[in-house]
């Protein structure tokens, strides 16, 4: 019974800290940290009754971190992160909408000579170091 408290308490805080935001251990209590809009504390309300249920857990949970983990745990917070290696969706949808099609219409818009000019500049510039 213990060991599923544990992994449920683990679950609430990375739930918590997947809406950005941080649970911060202060002796029996804790404190928060990160952006508060209306929709990070309408996620957060609702997350309450399973942190109050596991609680005691969840501060076990937050305490056992060494600094390593906080401070990772912080970065993802504050750089909008809340996965370890994810991206980040405003800027994968602005790749989407102009970064992928650039190249090719840069490529069409060049005349043929303009092309054979860049890929000379771009050989010396590889190989011309050698």
């Amino acid at each position: 019974m213990q060991r599923r408290s544990r992994t449920a308490a683990r679950d609430v805080i990375r739930q918590i800290e997947e809406i950005g935001i941080q649970v911060i251990p202060r002796g029996d209590a804790a404190y928060i940290q990160g952006p508060l809009g209306p929709d990070q504390a309408e996620q957060l309300v609702a997350l309450l009754p399973k942190l109050r249920e596991h609680w005691q857990e969840a501060l076990a949970v937050l305490s056992s971190r060494d600094e390593f983990e906080a401070a990772a745990a912080t970065m993802r917070v504050f750089t909008g992160r809340t996965e370890q290696g994810s991206k980040n969706p405003a800027a994968v949808a602005l790749g989407k909408l102009g970064g992928s099609k650039g190249g090719k219409i840069r490529a069409k818009r060049l005349s043929k000579k303009r092309r054979v000019e860049i890929g000379k500049l771009a050989a010396k510039a590889r190989w011309g170091k050698k």
